[in-house]
């Protein structure tokens, strides 16, 4: 998008490059499926080609898997309340997520302080904003 400075996603590029050296990065293989284009957007669709790890495939209440996160992974703190991070499990490279620094459950409403962080966020990197809302939508925390 025009007028975006895109600073987050080129520091979560070069983080995901430090992350993956480090081992802290575990990223997922996929294959890429190209949709086509409508409304002058791409849409593409990655598939797993290969079995996650152990630790995707645990059912049941788990861990809170970001407190404390990996420094690794760290992108920026985006409030008092956010920090952005990358993905311990990305489907690509720079694959960030927006998360709260204390924990909070998935199956709440998002507050005013989340819209706001997001936007802080969506006004220098465009992508696909999605909430986790429990289980059933892929939340990786209770």
């Amino acid at each position: 998008m025009p007028g975006l400075r895109e600073l987050y996603w080129n520091k979560a590029l070069r983080q995901s490059e430090e992350a993956i050296k480090h081992n802290a990065l575990v990223p997922l293989k996929t294959q890429l499926r190209k949709l086509g284009t409508q409304y002058d957007q791409e849409f593409e669709i990655r598939f797993l080609t290969e079995i996650p790890p152990p630790t995707l495939r645990i059912y049941g209440p788990k861990e809170n898997p970001f407190l404390p996160w990996d420094e690794a992974l760290e992108i920026e703190k985006i409030s008092y309340r956010h920090t952005l991070i990358l993905n311990k499990y990305p489907v690509q490279k720079g694959h960030m997520l927006l998360i709260t620094n204390n924990w909070e459950p998935q199956i709440g409403w998002l507050t005013l302080e989340d819209i706001q962080a997001l936007l802080l966020v969506d006004k220098d990197t465009s992508g696909l904003w999605f909430f986790n809302s429990g289980p059933s939508a892929g939340a990786s925390q209770p």
